[in-house]
């Protein structure tokens, strides 16, 4: 499998910390519920100390939103409404609405989102939820973005498909729990090829399993996808917390961490700095 065909957000960094939000003394403003469950779903609402964003503040995303399949090799456009939340500059959180029966507003002449406010800092994670209206397949999605500067990206925002994910709990026999989220992680080299016979695991926080020839397994190293699920990780409700992603390569071993939320699913590019 060659380069894949799309533009990374961010990719997570070895001993990175999780910037999601974090406590500090910027306003609360928003509380989202994820709502879970295999057809996604969620919104939004507002809570917690009134505070209003200031769109001149920190930095901009935007973008379309699409779909990914489990393997990362299946981009597809999202038909519903979806709202995007992420860590903001004045406020604690920031969160924007996507609709792409709107007017079209960016480059590729089809509707966007413009997420204003947003806290700049190189690894922001934004949660998406797809609103009650609509009913794509898909699980609420955290992805990780480089916010340091305003971002605009197109076929990079998206929400993991939940038939894939399913389909490897049906075949590796773990029963979904809906107090828990699924991670799913890619490895990837410095020219952006996904890289196989990574061994990945994250201690008793999650089972790892991976593509075989007869389909999902437990355990195992990735293959030409350089794709893992990590089924059952500890979570919490929004924002999540985070987990230890261990992955190994022959005798090469780097750690990093990735937030997982209550019934959602966060795509986690890891981009290892040695060895790999």
């Amino acid at each position: 499998m060659g380069k894949l065909g799309f533009q990374f957000l961010a990719l997570v960094a070895a001993g990175s910390f999780w910037a999601c939000g974090g406590d500090d003394n910027r306003p609360d403003n928003v509380h989202v519920t994820s709502g879970g469950g295999s057809g996604g779903g969620g919104g939004g609402g507002s809570g917690g100390a009134p505070c209003t964003p200031d769109p001149s503040q920190g930095t901009k995303l935007s973008g379309n939103l699409i779909t990914y399949s489990v393997f990362m090799d299946d981009l597809q456009p999202f038909a519903g409404k979806a709202e995007l939340t992420a860590a903001g500059a004045t406020c604690k959180w920031v969160s924007a609405k996507y609709d792409p029966a709107a007017a079209p507003t960016g480059d590729a002449g089809s509707a966007e989102f413009l997420l204003e406010g947003c806290k700049a800092q190189p690894q922001t994670w934004v949660h998406i939820y797809q609103e009650k209206d609509s009913s794509e397949p898909v699980l609420p999605t955290l992805i990780a973005a480089n916010a340091s500067s305003d971002l605009h990206a197109l076929d990079a925002f998206g929400m993991v498909r939940a038939q894939g994910v399913s389909e490897a709990y049906g075949a590796t026999g773990v029963v979904p729990d809906p107090e828990k989220g699924t991670v799913l992680v890619q490895i990837v080299g410095k020219q952006g090829d996904p890289v196989p016979g990574v061994q990945i695991n994250a201690g008793t926080a999650a089972a790892p399993a991976f593509p075989g020839v007869a389909g999902w397994q437990l355990g195992g190293e990735t293959d030409s996808t350089g794709v893992a699920l990590l089924l059952n990780a500890t979570s919490k409700p929004f924002p999540g917390a985070e987990i230890a992603v261990n992955i190994q390569l022959g005798t090469a071993k780097e750690a990093f961490k990735c937030p997982v939320e209550t019934g959602a699913a966060t795509i986690c590019w890891i981009m290892p700095t040695s060895g790999f």
